[in-house]
């Protein structure tokens, strides 16, 4: 892929909202299209972060409703989307050293 190309999809990638907030507020949780975007970003070393870390009961929410607010969180504090976001942030991490 060419430079140009790259820099195209780059900045229509900007333009589009996380797959993960976007369909997961009150609706349907989509792992693998989340873990597509990831991928994409991490092959193209565009970061990426949680935009929020909440308890609000919806399924975007990274944490479930009454969950410390200070953690460490314990996965039975996590929602599906905490502890899938918990582990991309380890692996993540465990790539650094």
């Amino acid at each position: 892929m060419g430079k140009f190309q790259l820099q195209k999809m780059r900045k229509f990638g900007l333009k589009l909202t996380c797959p993960l907030n976007q369909q997961a507020r009150n609706g349907g949780l989509n792992l693998t299209e989340s873990q597509t975007w990831i991928n994409f970003m991490d092959q193209h070393k565009i970061s990426w972060c949680n935009w929020s870390l909440n308890d609000k009961a919806e399924t975007a929410s990274a944490l479930v409703p009454g969950a410390s607010t200070t953690g460490p969180w314990p996965d039975r504090e996590l929602t599906a989307s905490g502890r899938f976001l918990k582990s991309q942030i380890m692996k993540n991490t465990n790539n650094l050293q």
